[in-house]
């Protein structure tokens, strides 16, 4: 073979794709390799919560409402907040979210200000293994413009030492309630603290 046969497989086409799919692979693989290498990033030795909204994983599912925007940034007091407007009917979701001993995912949810008063929405949370174990909890929420957020929280314990499916599903009888989801996280937990 001469030493020359080499340079019919190397193209800037067949070079612009082996590049695309380093990118690809890079962008599906490094957040894990990271997560192992860093000693999980400060999750489980330091307690630094795992921010949902960076993760590499998200998921929606919509129905035939507004699609789902899932860039939103606010500002609120001075704090940056992840907002998530999510129809009932919607939902948003997280792949391959580790869960812990000391696991606990929480967000705030409320139904949108402008919603008229009234209304109610219902919201799950819940988290599935690959073997199809789930558990859940579920918050009620009713519509008024100046009602506050309310937490939602699921531990997520049960599942420790697994990774998990997270879904967070607004719920209602009347059909496309605006709903908002802020800050999606897993915080770490002092099972050993009492309880406030």
């Amino acid at each position: 073979m001469s030493d020359r046969n080499w340079t019919r497989w190397v193209t800037p086409t067949s070079a612009t794709v082996a590049t695309l799919v380093l990118v690809i692979a890079s962008a599906l693989i490094a957040p894990r390799v990271v997560y192992r290498m860093l000693g999980d990033g400060g999750f489980e030795r330091y307690g630094y919560p795992i921010k949902l909204g960076d993760w590499p994983g998200l998921r929606t599912g919509r129905n035939d409402q507004a699609p789902i925007p899932v860039d939103a940034v606010t500002l609120e007091n001075g704090v940056k907040h992840r907002d998530y407007w999510v129809n009932t009917g919607q939902w948003i979701g997280f792949r391959k979210v580790p869960a812990t001993g000391h696991s606990m995912l929480t967000c705030q949810v409320r139904i949108h200000p402008a919603w008229s008063a009234g209304g109610t929405a219902r919201f799950r949370l819940q988290a599935r293994d690959r073997s199809g174990q789930m558990i859940s909890s579920e918050v009620d929420y009713v519509a008024d413009a100046n009602a506050p957020w309310r937490e939602a929280s699921l531990d997520l314990a049960p599942l420790a030492g697994r990774e998990v499916e997270i879904k967070i599903i607004p719920m209602s009888p009347a059909p496309g309630v605006w709903t908002l989801l802020r800050d999606p996280r897993i915080d770490i937990v002092d099972r050993a603290s009492p309880a406030p």
